[in-house]
């Protein structure tokens, strides 16, 4: 078999679309020349410059492997150009970690891959070949981690011969490892707060009806996804001439300024944990549908709106154990953790089209920060003429502390104690800023937040591929690449026709709901498994206090403490393999404390090591306590509930 055939093979099995486009080049365009350097070593000639040094081409990958700041088992390194495969062959050989090489001249990867036998090296689960965006971020799913680190390494005739290309480049990558690294610090940190969240009236959640039940009912109806930025109280009267035309998609943010300008929308969408209940509290909800989240919080359910539906988004861990419980997996449904996106993802998914933007600002306009109307329009975003930065701070703090401050000044905080909790909070922002592209060519300051959002949107304009008519309409706010910048007005003069009447549109569908009996048989299942997980969590507890012990009765290390670390160690491995990895519900208990424990024993093979033994025993010592507490916690909850509703099916039996 021809070398070709072999390297595309083997690298068919990580990227068949990259091995497919190698394959379909039918003529070389660039001239590739083969030459000898100085150490007789075979050099690449592309277009009359030479890839390598004349003076060694693996001495200079050795090089720029040692200039690395740091090699670690949780390292993701991105090299930029295959050259002749000397960089990713010496990465591979040496690296602790993962490697993604980044080649978006596919003409000299087919040059290359004819030449160079890879079949080895594309065979290492450690390496990703990418040649465009979207693959590259293929590679960061498959290898980035929690507290992975990222690097990006490249010869001098990369850096000097494609300039502009390389820069664009690394500027990608730093917002992709931004969007990763953010993604799954929130994911670890935040799963058991999830979990918790949707417990409360957990089984009512269970039976509501699925908006995958409902999906293309709106085929072709536009749709108008409000937000609460400053643009929006600039819009509000075209909104009212459309109201008719359009399926109204409100934030709960914005649900306020709806409200007092007379608009119903026809969707409000909520997915905060937290009680935002000051957001959509308002005598027109029972004419209002209502999209929550699983873990959207519970006060939602004390306020009575005309319908409820449930979005489950496939990226939050705990909407999986929800699912489970049903018998389900999540449909092919996003959030990306901003209500605003799964508002827009809420009416692709009911088959809208065009789908319009509005009050998505994502920036600070004219200084503004919030729509008049919404809770926070007093925040304004100023230039401190001094210093010259910019710093976010109410314009009436009166006004806004005893909004922003209500639920805490009903529980008795004072003044100063508000005082220092909206500074903080302010400073946080501030801190936060960041400078984006707005529509009319120049930048607008914004929250680090919202940079990342704009590259949500944007990747939902890439995925879309022309499926959607995308429109922002949020005058003067961020550019949103893959959205056109047209007026609400402008955006709708295309469609005349009335929406459809909504209610009888929903009344249509009759909802899958999933029995009740499933429902407890699957908590009943989890609650076994949690029960057996948390006597080894125990056993963990006990050899954790005999360490300390010892450490305390000897003032270090004995043969006793380590070998009840070692045990500690394997009992640690033994949650992990049978419980953390099978079970969706443990997993989610013990996802915080497993990320840090985790890292930290990926990043040290040798625990037993004198200068390790004080931070691994007290890794050990927070998983087991943390750990089971939160175990305890949850099967009395699931105890309450198979109590409750086991007694109740039976007695209606």
């Amino acid at each position: 078999m021809e070398i070709l055939e072999k390297n595309l093979l083997q690298l068919e099995k990580t990227n068949k679309n990259l091995a497919d486009k190698i394959r379909n080049i039918k003529e070389i365009k660039g001239l590739y020349e083969l030459k000898q350097n100085l150490k007789g070593e075979y050099n690449l000639s592309i277009n009359g410059k030479f890839v390598h040094s004349i003076t060694g081409a693996q001495s200079e990958a050795e090089k720029v492997f040692k200039e690395l700041k740091k090699d670690s088992p949780n390292s993701l390194h991105i090299v930029y150009g295959m050259g002749l495969g000397y960089m990713p062959d010496y990465y591979i050989e040496n690296t602790k970690g993962y490697v993604i090489v980044y080649e978006p001249d596919i003409e000299t990867l087919r040059i290359v891959f004819e030449i160079v036998d890879f079949e080895t090296q594309l065979n290492a689960a450690n390496l990703f070949f990418a040649s465009d965006i979207e693959e590259l971020k293929e590679g960061f799913s498959r290898f980035f981690k929690y507290k992975t680190e990222t690097d990006i390494s490249c010869l001098d005739y990369y850096k000097y011969n494609r300039k502009n290309e390389f820069e664009t480049f690394c500027n990608e990558c730093k917002k992709i490892t931004q969007i990763y690294s953010f993604n799954y610090r929130f994911h670890v940190t935040s799963a058991y707060k999830f979990l918790v969240s949707t417990m409360h009236c957990m089984i009512g959640r269970l039976q509501l009806p699925e908006l995958r039940d409902y999906k293309n009912i709106f085929s072709n109806v536009p749709a108008v996804i409000v937000s609460a930025g400053p643009s929006l109280a600039k819009n509000i009267d075209a909104l009212k001439s459309v109201q008719d035309r359009a399926v109204i998609f409100c934030v709960g943010a914005a649900y306020k300024t709806l409200y007092e300008n007379g608009i119903t929308p026809d969707f409000c969408v909520l997915i905060e944990r937290i009680d935002t209940s000051h957001h959509y509290t308002f005598p027109n909800n029972k004419d209002v549908n209502i999209i929550i989240e699983p873990f959207t919080n519970y006060k939602v359910f004390m306020t009575k709106f005309k319908r409820y539906l449930t979005s489950v988004s496939y990226e939050t861990s705990s909407n999986h154990w929800f699912e489970q419980l049903k018998n389900k997996t999540p449909d092919n449904f996003e959030a990306k953790g901003t209500v605003s996106y799964q508002a827009l993802y809420s009416a692709k998914f009911m088959g809208c089209n065009p789908l319009i933007l509005l009050g998505q600002d994502l920036a600070y306009v004219d200084g503004k920060c919030y729509a008049k109307g919404s809770q926070y329009e007093d925040l304004v975003c100023v230039k401190d003429e001094q210093t010259g930065k910019y710093k976010v701070w109410p314009r009436d703090y009166e006004k806004f502390k005893n909004g922003y401050c209500a639920p805490i000044i009903a529980l008795g905080y004072t003044d100063e104690q508000c005082y220092e909790i909206v500074k903080k909070n302010m400073d946080k922002i501030t801190n936060g800023l960041a400078f984006v592209d707005s529509q009319d060519g120049g930048k607008l300051p914004t929250q680090s937040g919202y940079a990342l959002f704009i590259e949500y949107f944007k990747d939902f304009a890439n995925k879309n591929n022309g499926e959607n008519i995308l429109i922002n309409s949020s005058t003067g706010g961020a550019n949103i690449p893959g959205f056109k910048n047209i007026p609400l007005s402008e955006a709708m003069q295309l469609y005349t026709k009335p929406k459809p009447n909504i209610d009888k549109v929903l009344d249509t569908i009759t909802p899958d709901i999933t029995e009740l009996k499933t429902i407890l048989n699957n908590i009943e299942k989890d609650k076994k498994q949690l029960e057996a997980a948390d006597k080894i969590l125990t056993q963990g507890q006990s050899l954790i206090k005999t360490i300390n012990n010892e450490h305390k009765k000897h003032k270090k290390a004995t043969e006793k403490s380590l070998n009840a670390t070692k045990k500690a160690v394997s009992l640690y491995f033994e949650l992990l393999n049978n419980y953390f990895w099978k079970n969706t519900l443990f997993r989610l208990i013990s996802t915080e404390e497993n990320g840090e424990l985790g890292w930290f024993l990926k990043e040290n093979k040798d625990v037993s090591l004198p200068e390790k033994q004080k931070e691994v025993i007290s890794l050990l010592d927070t998983y087991f306590t943390n750990v089971h507490n939160k175990v305890t916690r949850t099967l009395e909850k699931l105890n309450i509930y198979l109590e409750k509703y086991n007694e109740s099916s039976t007695s209606k039996g």
